[in-house]
């Protein structure tokens, strides 16, 4: 990351304009007539913390935020400055033992800075307003220190009489007693400490006063959810309410006029007569007693009216209490944000640690400002910082993946990773013999022997092929490595943005070249860094795959490499140059021109700058202007894969047996057409070998082209070239007689093969009703969700079946007997449709279908992230199911390159079978699959995928 910082001490300082300022921060507002409000006033806010809601949810935000902080020290010239090691032992030494007593809170004594940044927050999140009375304290060895006691907000509640009814104060709304002084411009503070007295002023020098500006004025977390807790209370009322009236309904008793003429046709006469049944029964009523019903008279019948009611109290006093809690929590926005960044990663934590990061920034700020102080008082030149705890603990697991991860792409030494994973360190005779091993394992042969290669046999170099695929992938190695220097460029642009935006509202532009020029040579030297470290660690995993690189030939290499890279971001330094000159050029013209305008409302400055901000870092051969960041991504990823095949192609030619290598052969969806041509090819990086094409060859087809991260593999002999090509094609590439056969090529992936109906679209209906689609449906089929050509396979395919619905014992002993666990998350709704309705195919990057994540834990886990968040037929559903034991299941690389080869050959060019057979689930399920299976090496996940094409295969758990 980079590591910027600012200066402190009036290095950095705007100048201040010599003209007085004519506007008020703080205003009266007027309201309409018959305007009403509810009055929210510092009690009501003070007893909505008694609602187990509030209460449970702010105090665990402030754990969440606030779980711990260290004080961080650095010199004020940067953190690379040794020089005042000194000071920083001293300085932290000091600060710990003065925060020990720091502050007063409540009936508290010896308060640290974390319970006033606690408290801080807890008052900010109620009142918006916080407040401290601040003083200094002379200790031994002259140090002054700071001492706090902290005053609570609701105390300042009553504004002194002596203030009211001059329009020179202007009284906070809330608290009262805040009030701002027009002609001294500076804010009061009137603290009512006994209520049989007036309120006393704390001087304005002496108060610590926190207030969010980035919040509405007059409001605050809690105060603005105020309404919505008023209608919970409302809702809970209700609640209690209903169920008085339901659950225990009124006796209503009448006379049964019916009743009374039988009995008198009969000659039965009651004692009373009519009066006394009506007496009766109001005595029942007014009783309410089931005992008496009992005895009612002939003649009375006893009611139970049963209340319908329209809407579940409890269903709306859920969905208000949810609602609170996603106001606290940003649930709502961190959810949309985080489909929007990615569907594969995590990235919810990282948005929550973005709404925690704003709370630590409001709350924690001025008290590290206080401790800033303390340190410039004292003489010290460093910078203090909070750095917080995490709120979420290390995933020890991923930690040594990591490790691993770098360690095995020559990114650290082995001693180093042994420290990383625990293990003691090799002596020098260890790390001899080990160097001496590793090389002899990629020779074939002992140190000191003749090497002796002996052609393996296609059964050896399809275990050796699946052994290689098992390896970590080299493609996610050199993307990974990449991603540090787009790291590095994005955080700086976005520091260089924040720069310009600050020069813009104080209006001074007179030191922001030379702070964005200190922000560049940061930059400058992190991406020197990066490559002097990535470029030889790649060059190193590329070499490896033939063996560990030694000698002076091999360090030239390295060290062009890393010149070439340097030399690229260097560009990247200049296209930055450029940009300033020309920003601060354009800035001042418009400042020039009426202080940017903002007097007369045309230009306000923060909407200049925000948005689609980016730094223009190249321009392309088709004229596109990348971002400083995006080609950052670009350089560091063509600049590692380069890297890394110069490595292979140098250990390659080094060992002189063979100079035959292979491309990689993967292939993804967004893969060119010259990568398509060369993927899994056999090359001669020479010439020498007539029988293959060079690299020479390849490189003028453009395969390894920017942005490209195919890469090569060493192979050992030209008779094991022959024998991997042609493993790799039983890997990726087709059955030359798939006619005649009707299957897809054999793969080393296994798949179950059983009974298919294959579709002969000449004689089937299927084509002529997707023929037959007006202007309409095809806008349906491409804009909506749902894979309408797919739909008219599957009703012919007969793929539209009812799954069956089963018990979990019965899934069990289906998953026993072969059937393959799957899980979906999805909404209530979509869950309902799959088990009962129509055949809903959704379209999806591997194919159309039903897309379930296969396996058991880490399966039920991803499928959880897709579950609908909504309520209602929206709310979110998780799904177990088994697919059939029986069911036909092909590998989607299979799929996805017999359909290309399929469309090629037997496809007449913008046709609809072309359309057709575009898509892989469509085409497998012409073919007669029910599924295909994703292999997670293909998504980097941690479960494989099952498309599902024939509904009819599944069981559902009921």
């Amino acid at each position: 990351m980079v590591n910027l910082h600012r200066k402190v001490g009036g290095k950095l300082s705007s100048k201040l304009s010599e003209k007085s300022m004519v506007g008020s921060p703080i205003v009266i507002y007027q309201t309409p007539y018959r305007y009403i409000d509810r009055q929210i006033t510092p009690e009501i806010l003070a007893d909505y913390y008694k609602i187990p809601l509030i209460f449970s949810s702010l105090t665990f935000l402030s754990r969440l935020c606030f779980a711990g902080l260290d004080f961080k020290l650095e010199s004020i010239d940067g953190p690379n400055d040794d020089t005042k090691a000194g000071q920083i032992t001293k300085a932290l030494a000091q600060i710990k033992k003065a925060d020990k007593g720091l502050a007063h809170i409540g009936r508290k004594k010896d308060c640290t800075t974390l319970d006033c940044v606690r408290k801080a927050a807890l008052e900010s999140w109620t009142y918006n307003r916080v407040l401290f009375e601040r003083s200094q304290k002379l200790e031994e060895g002259n140090v002054y220190v700071p001492r706090l006691q902290h005053l609570p907000s609701q105390s300042f509640n009553r504004t002194p009489s002596a203030l009211l009814g001059s329009n020179r104060y202007r009284i906070d709304p809330l608290l009262k007693g805040i009030i701002d002084d027009i002609e001294l411009a500076e804010v009061r503070f009137y603290q009512n400490v006994d209520a049989q007295k007036e309120p006393i002023e704390i001087p304005s020098d002496q108060v610590l006063f926190i207030e969010d500006t980035s919040l509405p004025d007059n409001t605050s977390l809690l105060h603005s959810v105020a309404s919505t807790i008023e209608f919970a209370k409302q809702a809970r009322h209700d609640f209690r309410l209903a169920m008085k009236r339901v659950g225990v309904p009124k006796e209503v008793a009448q006379v049964d006029g019916a009743a009374l003429a039988q009995m008198k046709s009969a000659g039965i006469d009651i004692a009373g007569g009519y009066q006394a049944l009506v007496d009766h029964a109001n005595d029942l009523v007014m009783s309410q007693s089931s005992n008496q019903a009992e005895v009612a008279l002939p003649g009375i019948r006893l009611l139970y009216p049963n209340i319908p009611i329209a809407l579940n109290p409890m269903e709306v006093e859920k969905f208000i209490e949810q609602t609170i809690l996603n106001h606290f929590f940003a649930r709502g926005i961190t959810e949309q944000l985080a489909q929007a960044v990615s569907v594969s990663a995590t990235p919810g934590k990282v948005l929550l640690d973005s709404v925690i990061s704003g709370h630590q920034e409001v709350a924690g700020k001025p008290f590290q400002e206080l401790w800033q102080m303390f340190l410039d008082t004292n003489g010290y030149d460093l910078l203090i910082y909070f750095d917080y705890w995490s709120w979420s603990p290390k995933d020890q697991e991923a930690e040594a993946r990591k490790a691993t991860t770098i360690f095995t792409s020559g990114g650290s030494l082995i001693n180093d990773y042994r420290a990383s994973m625990g293990l003691p360190p090799y002596t020098p005779e260890q790390l001899k013999q080990l160097f001496e091993e590793q090389n002899a394992l990629k020779r074939g042969s002992l140190p000191g022997e003749q090497s002796a290669i002996v052609p393996p046999t296609e059964k050896h170099l399809q275990s050796a092929y699946k052994q290689f695929n098992k390896k970590k992938d080299t493609r996610q190695d050199i993307a990974d490595s990449a991603g540090e220097l787009a790291e590095i460029y994005e955080s700086g642009q976005a520091y260089i943005h924040d720069l310009i935006l600050e020069a813009i509202k104080n209006g001074d532009f007179s030191t922001l070249q030379k702070d964005i020029d200190e922000v560049r040579q940061d930059l400058l030297e992190q991406g020197r860094a990066w490559a002097k470290d990535t470029i030889p660690a790649m060059y190193i995993a590329g070499a490896s795959q033939v063996a560990v690189p030694d000698g002076e030939p091999h360090q030239k290499a390295i060290d062009a490499l890393v010149n070439k890279a340097t030399s690229s971001i260097q560009e990247a330094d200049a296209a930055i140059g450029s940009y300033v000159t020309a920003t601060i050029a354009r800035l001042e013209l418009l400042q020039a021109r009426e202080k940017l305008l903002q007097a007369r409302g045309e230009l306000d400055g923060e909407d200049y700058l925000t948005g689609a901000f980016e730094i223009p870092g190249k321009k392309t051969i088709d004229g596109k202007i990348l971002g400083l960041a995006p080609y950052a991504a670009l350089l560091a990823l063509t600049s590692a894969r380069d890297a890394h095949m110069e490595g292979t192609r140098n250990a390659i030619l080094e060992q002189g047996d063979s100079d035959l290598a292979q491309i990689s052969a993967e292939i993804q969806p967004n893969t060119c057409e010259s990568c398509r041509e060369w993927a899994g090819k056999t090359i001669s990086l020479t010439g020498k070998d007539p029988n293959y094409p060079t690299l020479d060859d390849a490189m003028e087809s453009e395969i390894f082209h920017v942005n490209c991260i195919h890469y090569l593999i060493p192979i050992s002999s030209p008779t094991g070239a022959k024998q991997m090509q042609q493993a790799s094609q039983k890997q990726f590439n087709f059955n030359p007689n798939h006619d005649e056969l009707g299957r897809f090529a054999e793969s080393p992936g296994g798949r179950r093969e059983g009974g298919r109906r294959e579709l002969s679209l000449k004689d089937s209906s299927t084509l002529k009703n997707i023929k037959a689609f007006d202007e309409a449906k095809w806008k349906e089929h491409w804009i909506g969700p749902k894979d309408l050509m797919f739909s008219e396979i599957a009703k012919e395919q007969k793929f539209d079946a009812l799954p069956k619905l089963i018990s979990e014992d019965e899934a069990y002993k289906l998953i026993d007997s072969g059937g393959v666990e799957l899980y979906r998350g999805t909404a209530k709704g979509f869950a309902e449709q799959l088990k009962s309705g129509d055949l809903f195919p959704g379209k999806g990057a591997y194919g159309s279908g039903i897309y379930c994540a296969e396996g058991h834990s880490a399966a039920k886990e991803l499928a959880e992230s897709y579950k609908s968040t909504g309520t209602g037929e929206y709310e979110g559903e998780l799904m177990h199911m088994v697919l059939s034991p029986d069911a036909n299941i092909v590998d989607w690389k299979d799929a996805y390159f017999e359909a290309i080869r399929y469309e090629q050959d037997k496809v007449e060019k913008n046709s609809i079978e072309e359309r057709l057979f575009s898509d892989v689930g469509r085409y497998a399920a012409i073919k007669g699959y029910d599924a295909i299976r994703v292999d997670k090496s293909e998504t980097f996940g941690d479960t494989n995928f099952i498309v599902v094409l024939n509904r009819g295969k599944l069981h559902v758990v009921k």
